[in-house]
């Protein structure tokens, strides 16, 4: 199997050719299938591509693949699909979140499949990784013709990529595998340090130790100093070892960070089980437990733990380390259990401590429903966090974490009834908002997709709690299956989180703090009713206005110019006040919503004698190519988007060769915002009239966005 990648920027050409316009026999290409793409329309396919594609400033979305197979005997299209499905994984393309077209073509001898690849990301608006892609698409032909038993080609044979080597899980083993360390050291002192430091935690490791404390601890009595390296996180990411004035790295020593860490975690657990073996026997026997987390009671927890059979008091001494160590068979005596008793004002100190970690585990873990975190307890992660930040002896986090796990447990029922309630209520919200799109059935049941709401029939459900399901009533149901609308509507394949919040918020009556800095409106003006976008629209207005004056200079001259580049004309109404109006987002240049300017602006105005010609100025300019450009240079740099002011830069250069000399976002705002600032140049002066501007500029200080 070969595949060939190139890139492009015109998704209709692409597609076309995968419909065989440019062959002389359009019947020698057939459409397969689509990933996240409606119809087979090269037209609406393109449309829907590029409408993901132009939020993000990735300048060559399109990825064309040309997947050939050169078997000896024809394979079936499911055979090709197959292959084609595996190539896409180990490229690490998800077909859930890129639109992708797929082709067949009949016109050469062998069977080939052409894959047109949206490469930006309908989820994130993030472009596919394009580093290394010729050495990840040579291994990835190679590892799908090893899989699927496909034939080797010669290119592929003769490769020179390193093959891969078979690695050890660690969790299969009861300690980690030991990684071989190179024995062509030219230093022969340094190897005689690591194969001592090797030999001597591997018989720790025998010997069952069962935290690096301990590890440690044994190896100083070896004569060796260990060091550990955590991250800003608190985990465990490096070692090093220290020999005879000699330093060496936990991978050098043939044990990495990670293996220590998946041993260390397993011992752990081994005793986290012992534990609760005990806790249970304990349970049966105590007639009253408790049910508080501050109880006026002392709680006590029987723990068995792993016994080392190295003794301090019988340190085994060596004379050099070129010697190798001695690996003793000691039968190991258990000893009798430990009985740990954490009374009620223990309890109470560690209360916080433990609460806080519960609140960083759900932060870091990523589960959204606490009754998961309840159910799935990590135990053995929170007794190691409450051991490292806060000093606590193993016995004793084991036995406080049994209390707090107890307490949870009684809260699940509670927290699930409440996890319901919400969930009732959030999915007649989308019901809800579904009944306001103005296309057909499908359009609003692609909506609910399209907001991650999944529903079989009538029933809706969560994929990650089992516990949240919501039957809809027959009226709801109406209101999905039953569209006044006969034509289909474009769905995104996704919403992003500031347009859901936008929507949820207009559907429920709330008010939003999200405005034009935050999203585009164009995708919700294009599926929601037209009564429900223009409310949408209106208080995205109103925010956007009030956010940019409230950042505005206070001297009027300036006021106007600041408004004016980003975006906002001002008129003078009927009634003789002063309403302001962001226009940069609609093609015809009429506002739906105007914010009253406040009687002290007004007055302002009045003063600066404010003119109707003003307004059509402006209006004129910030309709045309230079004040959308201005529009959006200004709201980059208010935002803070330093890559799409880049990007600006870059474009603004290569539509205008005179702004070659503009090396910030700022100056090219001045520069767009006066006369002259056109993105193509018109009279030959224009370069002289921008120098002149720039020597001005640069006497002028840059002012910093303040949001």
């Amino acid at each position: 199997m070969i595949a060939n990648l190139t890139k492009g920027d015109n998704f209709y050409c692409c597609l076309g050719y995968g419909q065989g316009r440019k062959k002389q026999n359009s019947e020698q290409a057939e459409f397969v299938k689509g990933y996240n793409l409606i119809g087979e329309d090269v037209l609406f396919m393109s449309q829907q591509m590029q409408e993901v594609a132009q939020h993000s400033v990735c300048k060559k979305p399109v990825l064309h693949i040309s997947l050939n197979f050169k078997e000896e005997g024809k394979l079936s299209r499911q055979q090709m699909i197959q292959a084609m499905d595996a190539y896409l994984h180990e490229m690490k393309i998800d077909t859930t979140s890129h639109q992708i077209a797929v082709y067949e073509h009949t016109d050469t001898d062998h069977q080939h499949f052409h894959l047109v690849v949206n490469r930006v990301n309908t989820e994130t608006f993030t472009a596919y990784d394009d580093k290394f892609i010729r050495y990840k698409n040579l291994n990835a032909c190679r590892n799908v013709e090893e899989k699927l038993g496909l034939r080797k080609l010669k290119s592929y044979q003769n490769s020179t990529l390193r093959e891969e080597q078979t690695e050890q899980i660690i969790g299969l083993s009861e300690r980690p595998a030991a990684t071989t360390w190179a024995m062509k050291e030219k230093d022969p002192h340094r190897k005689r340090v690591r194969e001592y430091v090797h030999e001597a935690i591997e018989l720790l490791l025998e010997q069952s130790v069962s935290s690096r404390e301990q590890l440690a601890k044994s190896l100083a009595d070896l004569g060796v100093t260990a060091q550990w390296k955590d991250d800003s996180k608190g985990n465990f990411v490096g070692a090093s070892f220290h020999y005879e004035n000699t330093s060496i790295t936990g991978n050098a020593a043939g044990f990495k960070a990670p293996d220590l860490k998946a041993y260390f975690d397993r011992q752990l657990e081994k005793q986290a089980k012992q534990a609760q073996a005990t806790r249970q026997t304990a349970s049966q026997t105590t007639s009253q437990p408790d049910t508080t987390l501050t109880k006026q009671t002392s709680v006590q927890t029987t723990i068995t733990p792993k016994v080392v059979s190295h003794q301090p008091e019988k340190k085994a001494t060596y004379s050099a380390p070129s010697r190798p160590l001695a690996r003793k068979e000691e039968p190991v005596t258990p000893k009798p259990a430990i009985t740990v008793a954490v009374s009620a004002d223990e309890l109470k100190a560690y209360a916080g401590a433990v609460n806080q970690l519960w609140m960083d585990y759900a932060k870091r873990s990523g589960i959204k429903y606490e009754s998961q975190r309840i159910e799935d307890f990590p135990f053995t992660e929170l007794v190691r966090n409450l051991q490292g930040k806060h000093n606590v002896d193993e016995t004793k986090a084991v036995a406080i974490l049994t209390h707090f796990e107890r307490f949870k447990k009684k809260q699940l029922a509670e927290v699930i009834k409440k996890e319901q309630m919400n969930f009732y209520g959030s999915t007649k919200r989308f019901i809800a908002l579904a009944g306001k799109i103005k296309g057909n059935s499908e359009s609003r049941s692609l909506f609910l997709d399209a907001m991650n709401v999944p529903r079989n029939g009538g029933h809706f459900y969560s994929q990650e709690n089992k516990h949240l399901s919501y039957t809809a009533s027959a009226g709801e149901l109406k209101t999905i299956e039953e569209s006044p609308y006969e034509n289909p509507v474009f769905i995104p394949q996704t919403f992003s989180v500031a347009e859901r919040k936008v929507m949820l918020s207009a559907i429920s009556g709330k008010e939003f703090e999200e405005s034009f800095y935050n999203l585009n409106p164009k995708r919700l003006k294009d599926a929601l009713e037209d009564t429900f976008y223009q409310a949408i629209e209106a208080r995205l207005n109103d925010n956007y206005v009030v956010k940019v004056l409230a950042q505005s200079p206070m001297n009027v001259e300036d006021k106007l110019d600041y408004l004016h580049s980003r975006g906002i004309v001002i008129e003078k109404l009927k009634d003789g006040s002063y309403g302001l109006g962001y226009i940069g987002n609609v093609s015809t240049g009429e506002m739906n919503n105007r914010v009253k300017a406040s009687p002290a602006f007004a007055k302002s105005l009045d003063e600066h004698a404010y003119s109707e010609q003003y307004y059509e100025t402006s209006r004129e300019i910030l309709l045309s190519s230079r004040g959308r450009m201005m529009t959006a240079v200004a709201q980059a740099i208010d935002t803070g988007n330093t890559r799409q002011q880049e990007y600006f830069l870059s474009e603004c250069k290569r539509l205008n060769p005179s702004f070659a000399s503009i090396d910030t976002a700022e100056r090219l705002l001045k520069v767009l915002s006066v006369k002259g600032g056109e993105l193509r140049p018109k009279r030959s002066e224009l370069q002289q009239e921008v120098r002149t501007i720039e020597n001005k500029l640069k006497r002028i200080p840059t002012r910093k966005p303040r949001f």
